[in-house]
C-alpha cells in the first residue's frame, strides 16, 4: 500500500507543472501597436490569463518575424533596426503550451515620416503647450539600458487606460479590482456554440462601481461581444488596493460563455 501511495505521490509532482501550465488559456501583449524610430529601444509587456480571466505568473519566449526590421530580447526590449513592418509575439515558455501566445505590430519609422503631434492648446495668443509624455520607454541606441522594471515605473501614464489596465511593475495599484460573481456571459442563439470569450477593460471606481467598459479583445461572435459588455457594467466589484487604500483602477476581465 505505502509503495503504491509513493508511486502516485510522484506521478502528481509530474503531472504538477503541465496542470499549473494549463491554466493559462490566454496570452495577450500590450500595447497592440508600437511606432518606433531606427535605433530606438522600447520596452513591451506579455500577460497571461487562466480561464477566469485572472493574470497567471509565466515566463514567456518572444520572437519578431522581421529581424531586420525590430529585434526584441528575452525581456521583451524591442531594438527597431530598420524601418518597416513587423509582427512581435511572446509565447509560454512552456513546451506544451508553446500554441498560447500573443502578438502585437510594431511600425519603424523613417526619420521624415514620423510626425510629433501638437500639444493641448494654450490660451489665446499663447503657444501650444508641450506634447503629452509618451506611455512607453524609449532609450537613444548607445546610452545603457535602464532596469526594464525601473524604466516602466519612472514612465509610466497611470492616466492611460491600457497601461493602467496592464499595471506594468505594479505602479498604478497593488491589487487589482476583482469581480464579486464571477464574469460569464449567457451565449445568444446567434452564436452556437464556437463562441469564444471577450475580453474588455473595466474602470472600477474606489467604492467597486463599473464606471465605464472598453473593448479589449472580442469574442468572434459580435452578439456575444455585446452580451458581455452588458453582464460587466451589471456587476459589482472589490475595489483595487494601493497602500492599503482603495483606489479606482482600470483592469482586463475576460469573459467567458455560458452555454444554457
Amino acid at each position: 500500500m505505502r509503495k503504491l501511495l509513493g508511486t502516485l505521490v510522484l506521478a502528481a509532482a509530474a503531472l504538477a507543472p503541465g496542470l499549473r501550465a494549463q491554466r493559462v488559456v490566454e496570452v495577450q501583449v500590450a500595447p497592440r501597436f508600437v511606432r518606433m524610430r531606427v535605433d530606438a529601444q522600447t520596452s513591451v509587456l506579455a500577460t497571461a490569463f487562466d480561464a477566469d480571466g485572472n493574470p497567471v505568473p509565466a515566463t514567456f519566449h518572444w520572437w519578431s518575424s522581421n529581424i531586420n526590421v525590430v529585434q526584441v530580447s528575452p525581456d521583451g526590449v524591442l531594438h527597431a533596426v530598420a524601418p518597416g513592418v513587423a509582427m512581435v509575439g511572446a509565447a509560454l515558455a512552456d513546451s506544451t503550451q508553446r500554441r498560447r501566445f500573443g502578438q502585437m505590430t510594431v511600425f519603424v519609422l523613417r526619420p521624415e515620416a514620423e510626425t510629433i503631434p501638437p500639444g493641448p492648446p494654450g490660451e489665446p495668443g499663447q503657444a501650444p503647450g508641450p506634447p503629452p509624455p509618451r506611455t512607453y520607454v524609449v532609450v537613444p541606441r548607445g546610452k545603457p539600458m535602464m532596469n526594464v522594471d525601473s524604466a516602466i515605473r519612472a514612465s509610466i501614464n497611470c492616466d492611460d487606460p491600457s497601461i493602467n489596465a496592464i499595471n506594468p511593475a505594479r505602479a498604478c495599484w497593488d491589487e487589482r479590482a476583482r469581480p464579486v460573481d464571477p464574469p460569464m456571459a449567457p451565449v445568444p442563439d446567434s452564436c452556437g456554440y464556437e463562441v469564444t470569450p471577450a475580453t474588455l477593460m473595466v474602470k472600477v471606481s474606489e467604492s467597486g462601481r463599473v464606471e465605464e467598459v472598453r473593448l479589449f479583445a472580442p469574442s468572434r461572435c459580435p452578439q456575444f461581444t455585446d452580451a458581455a459588455m452588458g453582464v460587466v457594467r451589471s456587476l459589482g466589484f472589490r475595489p483595487a488596493q494601493r497602500g492599503g487604500q482603495n483606489v479606482g483602477a482600470w483592469m482586463l476581465i475576460r469573459v467567458v460563455p455560458r452555454h444554457q
